[in-house]
């Protein structure tokens, strides 16, 4: 079995094994937090405090994108190693880091 057919053997799923609280302000809106958490059913709630789904993606997402990376994402890490590897077949690599 190949590696991407090892990946590839994963369901798409998510899971939560604590809760967690999302803080927020919005210029013109106010503030607010979100709480997720999983209930006795064994889903992931949200304390939404009345706001719709697309209000709440639209603050996490916003979360995300304002986010530092700690770690190089894989597909980066390997698009920025294809590019070395043509360089140096091109004889055009810099070796500066």
């Amino acid at each position: 079995m190949s590696l991407q057919d090892f990946l590839n053997s994963f369901d798409n799923t998510q899971s939560l094994h604590t809760s967690f609280t999302i803080c927020w302000t919005e210029h013109g809106r106010g503030f607010g937090q979100y709480r997720f958490y999983v209930s006795e059913d064994g889903k992931v709630h949200i304390d939404n405090e009345c706001d719709g789904k697309e209000s709440i993606k639209r603050i996490v997402c916003r979360l995300i994108d304002e986010a530092v990376l700690d770690d190089i994402p894989f597909a980066e890490l390997k698009a920025q190693r294809e590019k070395e590897e043509q360089e140096k077949q091109n004889g055009t690599h810099n070796n500066e880091i």
